[in-house]
């Protein structure tokens, strides 16, 4: 290659001309390349970083989630050593994280001498199973305290299904087993306690079927406890067909809500065949999540006893009626009869008679009279007893139409104002019934009320549960020491006119308060005067 030769100054050939241009072609194409790689770069740096920072955050929430929680979390390698302690084993322990890290023996010295046979040949067998396991073990703290673990552990595997040892809960729950034990103690307190007396005891899971049953409640049949278990022998084999339907209805009813305490009785087969009455009485006393029943609790008391004696009562009590049946049929035929004698004496024989004899005559009459009287009021006292109740609505001013009419005469004639509501309603009872209270009522205000009796009025109140009705008059009214006993049977007060009461007839009102399911009482008015109440309850609704 030639060059010309210029002074100061190299004149550019046409070749090196070309060969600049191909090197700064080049330095471009490299600098294209080097800002290509740089921005690669960057970008693989910020991702780099952006992984990071999220490895950080999910590390970060790992470490909160392991480092704050409540129960004693660890992370077992597959060669047995711990991988990872949550904090929560010192609160447990008493010992930190680095002192399990730096003592693998640790956690076994920790086991309750009686716990640590069984946990040890879990720890050695655990890695070598893919099973979940659940038990509940001892350890001694730090502080020598023993505390119950609920241990729950289960393998550890990668994305390729490769173990990578295993991750362990466990949780303190010594005050539940503290609080378990307790119960358990009282338990057993109480059913030494009622073992103590004669009731049987049963005890009855509802989830699971068992049942369990005093040594009374054997006893009490005849039988012993092994009897029992070996023979397979239940409640409801031993109970009278009579009774079963009612009996197992009483333990539905309780265990629906429907009672708020199960209580039956009813006759059971003892070991010699013979019945004997119980009186069983219970209540659940668990439920599960769901609000279902799950433990259901009671006693059985041997009442056959008391049965008998009912019996007897009741058979003693319908001999009774009986002999007072037939006791007032022979009083009141003989005093019909001398009713009827009198009468014919006075009409036949009366001119015959002087004033003396006149008298007399009168006496028997009234006195046969009375005698009837007294005998038809026993009846009705006997009735109420014996009759059932037949419920129906009764219309209160239809009743009362007929009580003032069968008083009018005599209200008419006295001078009496009678006083009653405008509105009354209608009210489930007895009609009968209701019409003898209203009756012997009015009638007893009539017959005490003495001449300063002016009125009477009728009154009624609805009172919650109950109708209540009342009967007031302004008559001479009661004193205290005559109140005492007013509503027994032959508790006697002398008339307006000086004639003692057959005293039956406020026992008849008592007797069928108790059958509505009410009750009767009085008060004395302020002036004077007296005022009976007498009421029905509107349970009775239900049943008419």
């Amino acid at each position: 290659m030639a060059y010309e030769e210029c002074p100061g100054k190299h004149a550019d050939t046409p070749d090196l001309q070309q060969e600049r241009e191909k090197l700064e072609q080049r330095i471009r194409e490299l600098s294209g390349q080097v800002a290509t790689l740089t921005h690669h770069l960057d970008r693989e740096i910020a991702a780099r970083k952006e992984l990071e920072e999220a490895i950080a955050e999910r590390d970060k929430k790992f470490r909160i989630v392991t480092d704050f929680s409540w129960d004693w979390e660890y992370w077992l390698a597959p060669d047995g050593k711990f991988l990872h302690i949550s904090p929560s084993c010192e609160r447990i322990t008493g010992y930190s994280p680095l002192d399990f890290y730096n003592n693998q023996d640790l956690f076994l010295s920790l086991i309750h001498p009686n716990d640590r046979q069984r946990l040890d040949a879990h720890l050695k067998e655990e890695m070598h199973e893919a099973a979940e396991f659940h038990f509940d073990f001892r350890i001694l703290s730090r502080s020598g305290e023993e505390r119950w673990i609920a241990h729950s552990c289960q393998p550890v595997f990668n994305e390729q299904g490769h173990p990578l040892g295993r991750r362990a809960n466990n949780r303190d729950i010594t005050r539940r087993k503290r609080a378990q034990a307790a119960l358990q103690e009282r338990e057993k307190f109480f059913r030494m306690v009622l073992d103590a007396t004669s009731n049987g005891v049963w005890d009855r899971n509802l989830h699971t079927g068992e049942v369990y049953y005093g040594e009374n409640w054997a006893k009490m049949l005849g039988y012993t406890l092994e009897e029992l278990r070996d023979r397979q022998i239940t409640w409801e084999q031993l109970l009278h067909p009579d009774d079963k339907p009612a009996a197992l209805a009483a333990v539905f009813n309780h265990l629906q809500g429907i009672t708020s305490r199960y209580v039956a009785e009813f006759r059971m087969r003892n070991r010699s065949g013979g019945w004997q009455w119980v009186l069983a009485r219970g209540k659940v006393v668990e439920w599960d999540e769901k609000g279902r029943p799950l433990r259901f609790v009671g006693t059985h008391y041997d009442i056959s006893d008391r049965k008998k004696i009912e019996n007897e009562l009741q058979e003693s009590s319908k001999k009774i009626k009986e002999f007072a049946y037939s006791v007032v049929h022979d009083l009141k035929n003989p005093a019909i009869s001398i009713h009827g004698l009198v009468r014919l004496l006075h009409s036949k024989c009366g001119h015959l008679l002087d004033d003396k004899g006149k008298k007399f005559c009168a006496q028997i009459l009234s006195s046969s009279e009375e005698i009837a009287a007294l005998v038809d009021k026993i009846n009705v006292f006997i009735s109420a007893q014996e009759v059932p109740l037949v419920l129906q609505q009764v219309s209160l001013p239809e009743t009362l139409k007929i009580i003032r009419e069968g008083f009018s005469l005599q209200l008419e004639l006295r001078s009496i104002k009678w006083h009653e509501p405008e509105n009354m309603p209608e009210i489930t009872a007895d009609r009968l019934s209701l019409l003898r209270v209203l009756r012997n009522l009015v009638d007893n205000a009539l017959k005490y009320g003495g001449e300063k009796l002016t009125e009477i009025e009728i009154g009624y109140e609805d009172s919650g549960d109950f109708h209540v009705l009342s009967v007031r008059d302004d008559g001479v009214g009661l004193g205290n020491s005559e109140s005492d006993g007013l509503f027994s049977m032959f508790m006697r007060k002398k008339t307006s006119l000086g004639i003692e009461g057959a005293g039956l007839g406020l026992a008849i009102v008592k007797e069928v308060a108790a059958q509505h399911k009410g009750q009767v009482w009085i008060e004395h008015n302020p002036k004077q005067g007296i005022t009976f109440y007498v009421s029905f309850s509107k349970s009775l609704e239900d049943a008419g």
